[in-house]
């Protein structure tokens, strides 16, 4: 646990930083609580702070091409969100929403501060290049998927994606530390739900997955893995 965070987890902001900046970071600011429903980001507002996750999950909520609900990415642990508006002043506004999926608690710290901490370290600045564009290309995607024609492949890597932000092991397979349900996938995979529904009886059927009421848990992780990468098709 790094200034209040749990260990980071690969591929966040705080993975990419090595100690002392991690600590440094984590105590910027001030802690945050939200309940889960409860809006951390609402779009359109002046970018004023930035959050640091330190436990909880949160999704990214905006607007597909045609006014569709779209959940862009997904937010947990280690992850730095709200950083958009604050670093460009071409663009101060949010562009999406954020939304608490569980308790979610963060460092809310004040731009000035926040560009105060890039300033000095330009390690921390790096890094968030690197998360920043990384996360450009995943909403972009999100964006652009045709949801009438989503193939198999990207409703493996969707789910694979989960589980590296926020899924663990059990002895049966893997599962979510937050409830999904067919709604919520719908909308961040994005297809329809009865294109989903579909889609998960055929996942199902080969053991991929187990579903049990509105949730899903994953049974083979590795097939799905493969399914994701292109190694093994369920066409």
């Amino acid at each position: 646990m790094v200034g209040g965070t749990q260990q980071p987890r690969p591929g966040t902001l705080l993975d990419l930083l090595g100690e002392p900046l991690r600590g440094e970071l984590g105590s910027l600011g001030i802690s945050t609580r939200f309940s889960r429903g409860e809006r951390l980001i609402h779009v359109g507002d002046p970018g004023e702070w930035v959050m640091l996750v330190t436990s909880g999950v949160a999704q990214v909520v905006g607007e597909d091409a045609n006014g569709a609900t779209v959940i862009l990415d997904v937010a947990a642990a280690g992850d730095l969100i709200g950083e958009a508006a604050v670093l460009d002043p071409a663009h101060p506004q949010r562009m999406a929403s954020v939304v608490a999926m569980s308790t979610v608690v963060v460092r809310r710290i004040p731009a000035p501060e926040f560009r105060a901490f890039l300033d000095k370290h330009s390690e921390a600045a790096i890094g968030l290049l690197v998360i920043a564009n990384r996360r450009m290309r995943i909403a972009q995607h999100q964006r652009t998927v045709t949801q009438t024609r989503v193939s198999f492949q990207h409703i493996a890597e969707r789910l694979d994606y989960l589980l590296d932000t926020c899924g663990y092991r059990t002895e049966h397979g893997w599962a979510f530390t937050v409830p999904w349900t067919r709604e919520d996938l719908a909308d961040f995979i994005p297809t329809g739900r009865t294109t989903l529904i579909t889609k998960l009886t055929r996942f199902e059927e080969q053991g991929i997955i187990a579903r049990a009421r509105k949730f899903i848990t994953v049974a083979d992780r590795a097939r799905l893995t493969a399914v994701a990468q292109g190694r093994t098709t369920l066409d």
